[in-house]
């Protein structure tokens, strides 16, 4: 039993290591034409970009980051139901399981709706059924038991899908562990030296508020979401819907609203915001710029996006401005496009308003 509850603890630290918050924003074989280009910081008088001669090279990942903490959901173990009530007896691990992590204290903290797989092989193994934990920084996410989780994957090449949307699984299990405890109850329990255990601690420990979370899922079953729509859980910026703009905008009293819809759209229906307002419309090469999920890396490789105004407020120092992009509507890809862009310029601080600009609007002036 020892060893089991050890295999665990060891794909805790080697996630924590690996530093796990990100997404994949990089094809493995090479680095495309960014999302961004630089124009002038006027609005343009059409949605037509003004064409540059040159673009700022972007990466869409950081390097292993695929191949590292998620290679490590491959070396969990399965246990039997006896087994795993063994497991939850087991002192002081039992004290870490937990209904909710503390991050759902907080009005304003992201729920996980969503849950990115990177890796192909442990894809495989959540398809199959023998995946049965995953990993989640407790400090910044809500994870509540026995909620639903999305289980989405990101593409590679320039011909795969960016998002595909797998399954759902129900949280069954969440252990909270204090990260300033780690190198302690390892080497209580499992006879560890805790010197060995924090030489595995690097300063992305740190990142996770104090707290990681383990997290034991069923198995996979066919996803419920809704196909026209981009999940609440990606990418992994916050994601505000119509209840918590007010508060959210009160507690980020000097935030940014990027609106990426289109100059007629803008003028049709302004967003009614009297703090810093920026538009910086999202041009999807397709024109049809609805939530689709068999996008490839391709087709946003093809679509036009002026961000350098939004490239300003890039973090100059410990907090970053808080920016939230707003696009027409719940099903609006153009969000979703922009925080990919805003993610691999190593924007920090930002959040995405789910419901689109006429809601914003209504929940401004109700809110009156």
């Amino acid at each position: 039993m020892k060893g089991r509850v050890l295999d665990i603890m060891l794909v805790v630290i080697i996630a924590i290591s690996g530093g796990f918050i990100g997404y994949r924003l990089m094809k493995r074989n090479d680095v495309s034409q960014p999302l961004l280009r630089a124009t002038s910081l006027a609005p343009s008088p059409t949605d037509s970009p003004t064409p540059q001669a040159t673009y700022k090279p972007i990466a869409r990942a950081r390097p292993g980051y695929a191949n590292g903490p998620f290679q490590a959901l491959l070396d969990m173990r399965s246990f039997s139901p006896t087994q795993w009530a063994n497991v939850k007896k087991t002192t002081p691990l039992k004290d870490y399981f937990v209904d909710a992590t503390d991050a759902c204290k907080n009005p304003l903290a992201r729920t996980l709706r969503g849950y990115p797989i990177l890796n192909e092989k442990v894809l495989k193994r959540l398809q199959s059924g023998t995946l049965e934990f995953l990993v989640a920084p407790a400090g910044q996410i809500c994870v509540r038991k026995n909620s639903i989780a999305t289980i989405i994957s990101m593409g590679d090449y320039d011909e795969d899908p960016v998002l595909s949307l797998i399954a759902d699984v129900t949280i069954e299990d969440v252990i909270q562990l204090p990260t300033n405890q780690l190198a302690k109850s390892a080497s209580t329990l499992f006879d560890i030296p805790a010197e060995k255990v924090a030489e595995l601690l690097t300063p992305a420990t740190f990142r996770t508020d104090g707290n990681m979370s383990l997290l034991r899922i069923s198995k996979p079953r066919p996803s419920q979401h809704d196909k026209a729509l981009p999940s609440q859980g990606f990418p992994r910026y916050n994601v505000l819907t119509s209840e918590r703009l007010v508060s959210w905008l009160r507690a980020n009293p000097g935030a940014t609203v990027l609106d990426v819809r289109s100059n007629k759209e803008r003028q049709q229906n302004p967003i009614l915001y009297s703090g810093s307002l920026v538009a910086a419309p999202y041009s999807v090469s397709a024109k049809k710029w609805q939530f689709r999920w068999d996008r490839t890396w391709t087709d946003l490789d093809k679509d036009d996006f002026d961000i350098s105004q939004v490239l300003k407020l890039a973090d100059t120092a410990a907090n970053a401005r808080p920016v939230l992009v707003v696009g027409a509507a719940s099903f609006d890809g153009r969000p979703v496009w922009t925080l990919l862009a805003l993610f691999s310029a190593n924007m920090g601080n930002v959040a995405w308003f789910y419901d689109g600009a006429a809601s914003f609007n209504g929940a401004i002036s109700n809110s009156k």
